[in-house]
């Protein structure tokens, strides 16, 4: 494809002038409620196509060509390398007698293993190596689940970075394969029924692109994650192990064909609780299947499905049970969350349910209640009667012990330091539970904390060490600080952020900025660790901050509401105060200031730059969702609703996503700061045509205004999806490229060692 025919531009520290390939602007015309809008990038929908394929060849072309004038990048690759090379260890996890299994990463594995061992003391041995099913790393672990005995593990895995699992069935012992493939899996859990005969999972029917021969499927390069149709009917399956996929049990479906379904076995094999939901909404259905007395599934049981709660009233998730007593995270009347005890063998019709064969909330026993303030984020069963809550104050988490009567035996249990609890885990039989903490500042903790007799006679008294620690070689974290602020913005809304930077760094407004934000679907964003971010401190002087934005889950259930439909602006006007704040405090300056956020965070990067150029110096937008009037009519876009709503919804509905929608909204009469899109191609969560179409609109419109100077680029990945899988190397080389470009439109200088010129441009023609 040529690039001689679209407007040139130069880049911002003076490189040589480059010209955008050429993109072409179709026909093409929707009408909504008798508003026609144009979409000119239709022909880029279709990723397969060739032209689509020349175009994304031509476009990272112009991108490599920008970021080989970074003298940094050479060295970043070579730090990041050094700085991923530590070894990282997830919480430990039982099952059965003795059998302990834990995720570990010698530390530049593309994809982490997991390992097994009889006891907390024994040496380790590999039971699962992604890293031998692909030899560029693109194979990685998805959904698994494991027997209650841990004589069997079911392991899905997803390929290219696509959402896609194939089952397949381990025998724990030796490792070897059982001859089982479960296929068109997402979105799913694995859970074993008791008598380890089986386990339920979710799949959708083939999509029509891969009604293919069956030679085609069983290749494991046969594209999948490229697709772009919608995927309904959900379904929750039974496979009874040594049996083909054809003769699973379909347990569930969705009434509604654009439902997602998921099940999961109760604690004590009594049970399958199934949850309907119908989007991404802090919402559910719940329906009750009872097994059989020997834990096992026979097709009659299927009769007997009882549905607890049969609105969309509220979110029920399944915490534990006794008997028929089930312990119920819920936002119903309690928008910080609680947990309530639902005694399903009360009331009358059918056992365990009320009249209408619901679960009866007047019945339901608080065990949690309700913070005046804080989150209450998730609660683990462990020690017979004791549940260990993590709650959320101002973002930051912490623990507390209950039984299950509702006494709260210990609270704020000794964290290290103010951070996050990215792992637990816990179970019933256990006197112990383990928890991996992570801050800012800090890799990893793995804490092992033991309830000792007075925690089992029904009192407190436990005790908590060190498990693992990691470290990353060459960081010093003493040398850096963390500082929560909150913003106020313009209704008196008060908005928290994290800042972290250098202890002692001036107040002068010449720190470059990274700002980070996401503000969607209920997801919290508490403090974690981050290389890329470390590097970004440490060898760029920069500033890293985190806001917490209103549409996320950090202050509940209101927190999240007013940021969702016709409310989804207040996530960019808190974004953009937040942005104001560091410049007026002097943290930095608008030219040094880069926003980033990914997904969701994508969509609100992207929409801020479109209405405030002129208050940031760089953006950097990974796998957005940018297209708002047609974002629901691929693949899983119509989950999404729930936040965003939908164009076909309503005239109101419409003109309000149009108003922001980035692909709708380009200026022609604002020069632009530095633009990089960042997207995938096997990326069948938030299709990369988003991406395609922003970029070209971009290119098209604001690169013809006679002021910009600063680039509008893209970066699509090969062999890669929405982020999760994505292999190590492939990681290094997206954020070298990130942090290089951010260096550059930023003017940020760093105290890297560079080499002669010469060598420089010998090894920028390389990349």
């Amino acid at each position: 494809m040529s690039a001689a025919s679209a407007p040139s531009a130069a880049g911002s520290n003076g490189s040589p002038a480059f010209a955008y390939p050429a993109t072409r602007r179709g026909s093409d015309v929707d009408e909504y409620f008798g508003t026609k809008v144009a979409d000119p990038y239709r022909w880029l929908e279709a990723p397969d196509a060739p032209e689509t394929a020349a175009w994304v060849s031509a476009q990272n072309a112009v991108t490599r060509g920008y970021l080989q004038h970074s003298p940094d990048r050479e060295a970043l690759v070579k730090r990041l390398t050094e700085a991923y090379n530590f070894e990282r260890f997830s919480c430990p996890w039982r099952k059965g007698d003795d059998w302990v299994f834990q995720f570990r990463n010698s530390g530049l594995q593309n994809q982490s293993v997991l390992y097994k061992q009889r006891g907390l003391g024994a040496e380790p041995e590999v039971l699962l190596d992604p890293n031998g099913l692909a030899a560029d790393g693109t194979a990685a672990l998805g959904s698994y689940g494991m027997t209650e005995s841990g004589s069997l593990l079911a392991y899905g895995v997803a390929r290219s970075g696509s959402d896609w699992n194939t089952i397949s069935v381990r025998r724990v012992s030796d490792g070897a394969d059982l001859d089982d493939k479960i296929e068109w899996v997402k979105f799913s859990g694995v859970s074993w029924t008791h008598d380890e005969k089986g386990f339920f999972y979710s799949r959708y029917p083939a999509p029509k692109e891969f009604q293919a021969t069956a030679e085609q499927q069983a290749d494991p390069d046969f594209k999948r994650g490229t697709e772009t149709s919608s995927v309904r009917d959900h379904h929750v399956c039974y496979h009874r192990v040594g049996t083909p996929q054809s003769e699973d049990i379909v347990v569930h479906r969705v009434p509604v064909s654009t439902w997602n379904i998921g099940a999961e076995v109760t604690d004590d094999g009594r049970f399958v609780w199934i949850t309907l939901s119908e989007s991404c909404d802090t919402k559910n259905q719940v329906v009750l299947l009872p097994l059989n007395e020997d834990k096992s599934l026979s097709p009659a049981l299927l009769e007997r499905k009882v549905p607890l709660v049969s609105e969309f009233v509220a979110e029920h998730g399944y915490i534990t049970n006794e008997g028929n007593t089930f312990f119920v995270r819920t936002n119903r009347d309690a928008g910080r969350y609680k947990l309530i005890a639902m005694d399903v063998a009360r009331g009358a019709g059918a056992e365990g349910t009320g009249k209408d064969g619901a679960a009866d909330p007047d019945t339901w026993r608080t065990v949690i209640p309700e913070h005046e303030k804080d989150v209450l984020q998730s609660v683990s069963a462990v020690a017979g009667d004791k549940l260990v809550a993590v709650h959320s104050h101002d973002v930051a988490e912490k623990l507390a012990l209950y039984n299950q009567a509702g006494n709260l035996l210990q609270d704020n249990i000794p964290l290290p330091d103010v951070g996050s609890i990215s792992g637990l885990t816990a179970r019933k039989t256990d006197s112990e539970f383990f928890y991996s903490f992570t801050g800012f500042l800090h890799p990893g903790i793995i804490q092992r904390v033991q309830l000792g007799g007075g925690a089992a006679e029904g009192g407190a008294a436990l005790s908590q060490t060190v498990f693992r620690e990691i470290k990353v070689a060459g960081f010093d974290p003493s040398g850096f600080e963390t500082t929560q602020v909150f913003v106020t913005v313009a209704d008196g809304t008060r908005v928290p952020m994290f800042v972290v930077a250098r202890r002692g760094l001036p107040r002068d407004g010449q720190a470059p900025c990274w700002l980070y934000g996401y503000g969607g679907f209920n997801i919290s964003l508490p403090p974690s660790f981050s290389v890329a971010r470390m590097l970004w401190l440490e060898h760029f002087g920069g500033v890293f901050a985190l806001a917490n934005i209103r549409g996320g889950g950090e202050m509940g259930e209101s927190w999240y509401k007013a940021g969702v439909k016709l409310s989804k602006k207040n996530c960019f006007t808190d974004f953009c105060s937040a942005a104001e704040y560091l410049i007026e405090h002097k943290y930095t300056s608008a030219p040094k200031l880069c926003i980033n956020g990914g997904s969701n965070g994508g969509l609100l990067v992207a929409a801020c730059v479109n209405a405030r150029p002129e208050l940031f110096g760089a953006v950097v937008g990974a796998v957005g969702v940018l297209d708002m009037l047609k974002f629901d009519t691929w693949t899983i876009g119509h989950a999404w609703t729930s936040d965003y709503g939908s164009a076909r919804d309503s005239e109101e509905m419409f003109q309000y996503l149009r108003s922001y929608s980035p692909v709708h909204n380009v200026r022609t009469d604002a020069r632009y700061p530095a633009v990089l899109l960042t997207t995938s191609d096997h990326d069948d969560r938030v299709v990369p045509l988003h991406s395609y179409k922003f970029i070209s609109e971009l290119q098209s419109v604001a690169g013809q205004h006679p002021e910009q100077k600063a680039p509008l680029l893209i970066r699509v990945e090969e062999k890669a999806g929405h982020g999760a899988g994505l292999p190590l190397a492939k990681r290094i080389q997206e954020q070298a490229d990130t942090l290089a470009f951010m260096s550059i439109a930023l003017k940020a200088k760093s105290n890297f060692q560079h080499a002669a010129p010469a060598a420089q441009a010998a090894a920028g023609a390389k990349l």
